[in-house]
Order: structure tokens, then C-alpha cells, then sequence
């Protein structure tokens, strides 16, 4: 599987994902390149396959099965975020397993990777520097989508939220239009296609923001 047909695959749970946890999308690309093997390999199945990209256990020596990536997304934010050490005691700072890596949100994708190389999810298999085994994977992925893709995403989920029931077909149709063109792979040196691209997205973005307002 190459980078981009990685990212074109998995970028929008990571975007779900990074939503929920406030940490970067490539931070949860590069662990799931990891734990799939997915990237730079063959296409091996893996203890979680086919949703469950992160390997979450479900007990000692099993791993937690998906019906689908959603599903997966929604269990990899409570994991980070309600992993006690003390069940008898609420989530807290001092209280939670990946706290330190939560509290990463907003710095580098450096600091991330070591943040979650350092907790018990690396199960001894992130590297040494801690993480240092997920940079090879940050660094291909990241070159594979480029930071207007993330801000249509967000502004795509945002507007999630307000559709109605009645007018979601109508949206879905111009959704996967953005999609589409979001994971069209313009080369970054193609700056008059890339232009193209993002005034393509941004006309249909305004459609997207009519039809909610007439909804």
C-alpha cells in the first residue's frame, strides 16, 4: 500500500479521531502504518484487521474486533481518554494512561510520537528513543496530504453537525465531491493545479454552505 493510498484510505478516521482527542491526524496515521503493517510491506493481515487499525485489546492476549472504522474511531478516543489505572477512582490528570499524551495537543508531531512511544500503548514495539519507530511512517504520510485538506475536513465535519435529516442526501453529494478532489494527490509543485483544486473545493464548499442554510 503506498503512503497515498494509505492516506486516501485512513485520513478521514484520523481525522475523526484527531477531532476527538485533539492530537494530529499524522500522529494516528503513522501508529496505524505501525500496527497494520499496512506501509512499506506487503499486505499482511493483522491482530485487529480489518477496523481495529490501532490493535486495541479487549482483554490479555486479545484484540477488540470492529464492525467498521467509524466504530474503531469512537473506541480509540475513549481509549486515550478513560484508561484508568484506578477503576475505583474518576479520569483524571494523575488518573489516566494517556495523559501525557493528551497534554501534547497542540505541540509538535515530534513531541506527539514521543508522547505515545512513551505510554503503554508501545507495548515495547514503538522504538527506542520512545516513538522513534513511527517517524519514518510520520514522514511519508505527511507529504501525502497537505494542510488545506485538513482545513476542508474540519470545516466539512463541522457542518456535519447541523444538517438536517431532510437535506442530508443533497449534502452527501457534494461531500463526496470535496472528497474526492481532497484525495486527488496534486503534486505540491503543480502550484497551478493545486490552485485549481482548492477554488474547485472551495465553490462547492459554498454550495455545501447553502443547502445547509436552506435546510
Amino acid at each position: 500500500m503506498t503512503p497515498q493510498q494509505f492516506v486516501q484510505a485512513y485520513l478521514p478516521t484520523a481525522h475523526t479521531v484527531a477531532a476527538g482527542t485533539g492530537l494530529d491526524e499524522v500522529l494516528f496515521l503513522a501508529q496505524w502504518a505501525h500496527e497494520t503493517g499496512r506501509l512499506f510491506n506487503p499486505e499482511p493481515g493483522w491482530a485487529g484487521a480489518p477496523f481495529n487499525l490501532g490493535n486495541i485489546r479487549s482483554g490479555p492476549g486479545s484484540f477488540a474486533q470492529y464492525s467498521s472504522l467509524a466504530e474503531f474511531a469512537d473506541a480509540e478516543i475513549w481509549t486515550l481518554h478513560n484508561s484508568r489505572p484506578n477503576l475505583n477512582l474518576p479520569v483524571s490528570s494523575t488518573n489516566n494512561y494517556y495523559w501525557p499524551v493528551l497534554a501534547t495537543a497542540g505541540k509538535s508531531i515530534e513531541v506527539q510520537i514521543a508522547a505515545l512511544g512513551a505510554s503503554p500503548w508501545d507495548a515495547g514495539h514503538y522504538g527506542n528513543p520512545p516513538g522513534s519507530a513511527l517517524i519514518p511512517y510520520a514522514k511519508e504520510l505527511d507529504m501525502s496530504f497537505t494542510d488545506r485538506d485538513r482545513e476542508l475536513l474540519t470545516a466539512v465535519a463541522g457542518s456535519l453537525f447541523t444538517i438536517k435529516e431532510g437535506s442530508s442526501l443533497a449534502v452527501k453529494k457534494e461531500l463526496d465531491q470535496i472528497l474526492a478532489a481532497t484525495k486527488g494527490g496534486v503534486p505540491p509543485a503543480d502550484l497551478s493545479a493545486l490552485t485549481a483544486k482548492v477554488d474547485a473545493m472551495a465553490a462547492t464548499l459554498a454550495k455545501i454552505e447553502n443547502a445547509l442554510k436552506s435546510a
